[in-house]
């Protein structure tokens, strides 16, 4: 009689931990792995000090951290120069972006896979260096107080003025350039205009949009060389050495 009634116990509770394993077990690995394409799905950037001092604001927080050396940098956050700060951020397209002295720029947008990369330009430069043809739905823009730069594949420099202009210098590719409208910021299409390389676009305060070739004396600014002059840049300089080359001929001695 005991076991009759112990029996239906049993395989309720055997039953019931093999539901247990089914829900709890299978859909959590699963739901373990959705979460993990979540947090996967925004690639961050990794921002980097040329010259100190470099700080980030992170998403949802009012108080910035300096950056030693480098760091990754998410969506929603705010990266900051001194008046003697320099940093570089590189997406994880590889596409490059170099903030110049007292410069101030949000991350708006990296796109799941990190094409489609949208910086908010609040003060200061900006000089972008996208390698990468974009193909359909991706893109890379720089958008300032009243303007924004959205390019497909070049070297450009961006930078937005206190007195409220924008100008934006190209040394490759092209760049269309579209004025904002103050109150709205929407785009006024009908304005915007191609800068190709060796040209400099404007966007005045009042909305009007002026194109022309680069003058020698801009081709010839710190700003400039220091995004396009290859010699310039630290990264670019060979490590010194002591080696001998392989393909040198021995010392021949002296006879005495």
């Amino acid at each position: 009689m005991f076991l009759r009634l112990l029996l239906p116990i049993i395989v309720f509770i055997g039953g019931a931990t093999g539901l247990y394993v089914y829900q709890s077990g299978i859909p959590s690995s699963t739901a373990t792995s959705t979460a993990q394409v979540v947090r996967t799905s925004t690639p961050p950037a990794i921002a980097t000090v040329i010259k100190t001092n470099l700080s980030v604001t992170p998403k949802g927080e009012d108080k910035a951290e300096n950056i030693s050396s480098s760091t990754e940098v998410k969506e929603g956050d705010t990266l900051e120069t001194s008046t003697s700060g320099r940093g570089v951020i590189e997406m994880s397209n590889g596409s490059t972006a170099v903030l110049d002295y007292d410069s101030s720029m949000t991350i708006t947008q990296t796109g799941e896979a990190g094409n489609q990369t949208s910086l908010a330009l609040q003060s200061g430069g900006v000089w972008a260096q996208v390698k990468k043809v974009f193909g359909q739905g991706e893109f890379f823009e720089i958008r300032s107080q009243n303007a924004v730069a959205v390019v497909r594949g070049t070297s450009f420099g961006l930078t937005y003025h206190k007195d409220g202009s924008t100008t934006i210098f190209v040394a490759s590719g092209a760049v269309k350039l579209t004025p904002l409208d103050p109150k709205t910021g929407e785009e006024l299409t009908p304005k915007a205009i191609e800068v190709s390389a060796g040209s400099k676009g404007m966007v005045n305060t009042n909305g009007s949009v002026t194109k022309s070739a680069l003058s020698l004396k801009e081709k010839q600014n710190e700003w400039y060389l220091f995004n396009t002059d290859e010699s310039l840049k630290p990264e670019s300089k060979p490590a010194p050495t002591t080696e001998v080359k392989k393909d040198a001929p021995p010392p021949v001695a002296k006879k005495g």
